[in-house]
């Protein structure tokens, strides 16, 4: 299902949104990573699926859409999981640890939720987190445009441009509390950088 998915989504996202991916060269072959991009649009989990592909993303997605019928069942087969978003959260975790030990890839949005690029944002601290406790690098990706296709306001969708930008993974050795809170801000400072 999940080539399925990559084939329609990628010639869609090609032919009418003209989707360019920069840094390919950046995404592990074969090693576990936590994908961390920018999140302005519903479009962004599909679109980084699709730019990271052949590897496959196991996205942490909120609670809520496992509630919606259908459509629940549609995440789960593509790989998503349920995190609940606030509060710690042991079953989402256990399931992103064994992941990581099978060499996979977690995407997950720091924001926790759609954010504008002019808006104030809470940054989550989910992802270095994992990254301490597992050692897997943290590939920051930053998404512009999908933020134009469904603008707020607007009934349907527009043909605007996407470009993805995958930078260079980044290392989180030996951590404290305090460690995650800057590492995490870090992670932001290199998806905006890209």
């Amino acid at each position: 299902m999940y080539l399925l998915a990559y084939c329609l989504f990628s010639t869609f996202f090609k032919f009418c949104h003209r989707l360019k991916i920069t840094g390919k060269e950046n995404i592990p072959k074969s090693d576990a990573f936590i994908v961390v991009a920018n999140h302005a649009s519903y479009y962004d989990p599909l679109v980084l699926a699709a730019s990271l592909y052949p590897r496959k993303v196991y996205f942490m997605a909120k609670m809520e859409l496992f509630k919606i019928p259908g459509f629940a069942f549609v995440i789960r087969k593509l790989g998503a999981f349920p995190v609940k978003r606030e509060g710690f959260d042991r079953k989402s975790l256990t399931r992103a640890f064994e992941l990581i030990k099978d060499k996979e890839a977690i995407g997950m949005f720091p924001e926790g939720t759609r954010v504008r690029a002019d808006a104030s944002r809470q940054i989550f601290q989910g992802a270095a987190y994992l990254a301490s406790k597992t050692g897997a690098g943290v590939l920051p990706v930053r998404i512009c445009g999908t933020e134009k296709i469904m603008a707020e306001g607007k009934r349907f969708p527009r043909l605007a441009k996407i470009n993805v930008n995958i930078g260079i993974p980044l290392k989180l050795n030996g951590v404290n509390k305090e460690d995650l809170a800057v590492f995490s801000a870090k992670i932001m400072e290199e998806i905006e950088k890209l």
